[in-house]
């Protein structure tokens, strides 16, 4: 009868712990763009590392996936931090600001313009242009109470960094001091969860056809059509990514 009892607790740690995978932070100061290697999230081909010294929690992020991209720059993204290890969402940094679900437009799209000519290559997501438009405004949250501050005066503690690496490729940079997560600082984190969020793009839908329709009579147009389709998909799901942090102790 008492295992009767302790069975349902037992399934209840077992559940909770299955919930997030453990990913290992590494010393700020040992690492190295060369030869740290990185999470690597396949759904949204995007890489994240987390590092950390005594006062500091650093992530770093690229991806080269156009869609990607534009869940981060273009619909917002939040870092939620949890120093119980759960999947709590009260306390967070918010840049680009999140929106609530962004209807999709041609310009941050990449498709052609309206009566531009058709055929040839289509433009590329400029991810240096959209970096330049994004307001500068972000938002960090402890348990509801709310910090707003521009991240490239860079006078809360909180550091942010976004750019173009390598052609095509972004790259998200953030350093957040542990006593905005803890008042305590590390020393009294045990657990440490995180949560990359972005936000999603509603999709227009299409009623007549139209332009869809005719891509797909044109040579080829059906492939086109698909991927077509297969990226607007993607583009109205948000980027989720939860993982259990081991910190590594200073």
């Amino acid at each position: 009868m008492q295992l009767l009892k302790i069975l349902p607790l037992l399934l209840l740690i077992t559940s909770c712990s299955k919930q997030l995978g453990l990913y290992q932070s590494y010393s700020e100061s040992d690492f190295s763009p060369e030869t740290s290697v990185f999470n690597h999230d396949e759904t949204n081909d995007l890489y994240w590392l987390v590092t950390n010294d005594s006062d500091h929690l650093y992530l770093r992020i690229h991806s080269s996936k156009m869609t990607t991209q534009m869940k981060m720059l273009n619909a917002g993204f939040t870092v939620y931090l949890d120093p119980t290890g759960e999947k709590s969402e009260s306390t967070f940094l918010n840049f680009p600001v999140r929106r609530e679900r962004r209807r999709m437009d041609r310009e941050n799209t990449g498709r052609r313009p309206s009566g531009a000519p058709g055929g040839g290559e289509r433009p590329k997501f400029d991810v240096n242009r959209v970096i330049e438009r994004i307001d500068s405004s972000a938002v960090f949250v402890l348990e509801g109470t709310k910090e707003t501050f521009n991240y490239k005066a860079n006078d809360s503690g909180i550091e942010i960094a976004v750019f173009e690496g390598e052609e095509g490729v972004f790259h998200y940079f953030s350093v957040i001091p542990f006593n905005k997560i803890s008042p305590e600082g590390e020393k009294a984190i045990s657990k440490l969860s995180i949560g990359l969020v972005s936000g999603a793009f509603e999709i227009p839908v299409n009623t007549g056809g139209g332009m869809e329709q005719r891509a797909g009579n044109r040579p080829g147009g059906g492939q086109r059509m698909a991927e077509m389709q297969k990226r607007r998909a993607e583009m109205a799901e948000p980027i989720k990514i939860w993982g259990l942090i081991e910190l590594k102790k200073q």
